[in-house]
């Protein structure tokens, strides 16, 4: 996996245009006061109204975070961007729509709330190490580094001002829950470091909070749903005193069959959560022969969706001890 984030890269935001005096001709939506944006590449209505249902103050955004962070990073050069706004201009895919898009003010007493067409305004100053330029056009942005990105939107989850749905899983509060899912987006995307994120969390998370966070964390979730897959699963193995692996292949005669998002391979168990794009006709036959090749080679593979993740613990343990069982180790 390949990964090119840079101090002085470029990143989104060159079809922004900005406002004319007559103001903005038909099929264009305004950004900010300066700045607007083809309907064209507008959020989906039906995820600006999920993600406004979400949102602390029930703010709805149809402009793209990476977009409307450009447009408020260009409009207010003074100020450094961060937080969200931050991982969406660095790409990252995961949690960014709908949250707002945070500036940081070094001096002054500016403190500003977010608004449908504004950001939020924090008097903060970014330590100089943490203090990145990129560019929009030829246009520069100062914004946070990667890493301090990170610690500021963990810093926005922790107050609870960024929010999205997450199943209840025992010992772990929502907020840890989504903690997790945005270290792991953040290090499966875009490959920022774990111990990037501890050095720049110095003073401004709880040491334990964040050391139990990226604990927990993991490289390889290639979504959250995985990653609430692999912490319903770890408590459950851990309970055995069994080791919980990730991205394992299955090859049959030399031949790649699949990879299992978790197995407890000493028992040959696997487990796959399957997404949306698992769901017409072709991936399903697709996914019964995985299921057939495998359990051909001994490997009892357990795939959960949306609506039967919740259920992973009382699945997965008669299987575990079914397997224990038939090894007389129970």
């Amino acid at each position: 996996m390949t990964f090119s984030l840079q101090n002085g890269m470029s990143v989104a935001g060159g079809e922004l245009v900005r406002i004319p005096a007559g103001g903005l001709p038909p099929g264009f939506r305004a950004v900010n006061s300066t700045f607007g944006l083809h309907n064209n590449v507008l959020v989906d209505p039906s995820l600006v109204a999920h993600h406004g249902r979400q949102h602390p103050k029930g703010i709805a955004y149809p402009v793209p975070a990476a977009f409307r962070a450009a447009a408020h990073a260009l409009t207010h050069p003074e100020f450094t961007v961060g937080g969200f706004a931050a991982l969406a201009l660095y790409g990252l895919e995961a949690f960014v729509e709908g949250t707002d898009t945070e500036l940081f003010a070094d001096a002054g007493d500016m403190n500003q709330p977010a608004g449908p067409n504004a950001p939020a305004i924090s008097r903060w100053r970014t330590p100089h190490h943490h203090l990145w330029t990129v560019k929009c056009g030829e246009a520069p942005i100062a914004i946070a580094s990667p890493a301090l990105a990170v610690v500021q939107a963990l810093m926005a989850i922790r107050r609870d001002a960024v929010r999205w749905k997450v199943l209840e899983i025992p010992d772990h509060e929502a907020a840890f829950i989504r903690a997790v899912q945005l270290v792991d987006a953040a290090r499966n995307q875009l490959g920022i470091d774990g111990v990037d994120i501890l050095r720049a969390s110095e003073s401004r998370l709880n040491k334990r909070w964040i050391t139990d966070v990226l604990l927990a964390s993991s490289v390889f979730a290639d979504s959250p749903k995985e990653t609430e897959m692999r912490l319903l699963a770890a408590q459950v193995v851990a309970a055995y005193g069994l080791l919980l692996s990730e991205q394992v292949p299955v090859l049959i005669d030399g031949r790649h069959i699949t990879r299992f998002d978790l197995a407890i391979v000493e028992l040959k168990i696997g487990l796959m959560y399957d997404g949306a794009q698992h769901w017409n006709k072709e991936r399903r036959d697709k996914d019964t022969a995985i299921n057939l090749a495998v359990a051909g080679e001994d490997w009892t593979p357990l795939r959960y969706s949306d609506g039967s993740l919740p259920d992973l613990p009382e699945t997965l343990k008669p299987v575990i001890e079914n397997r224990l069982a038939a090894l007389g180790r129970l």
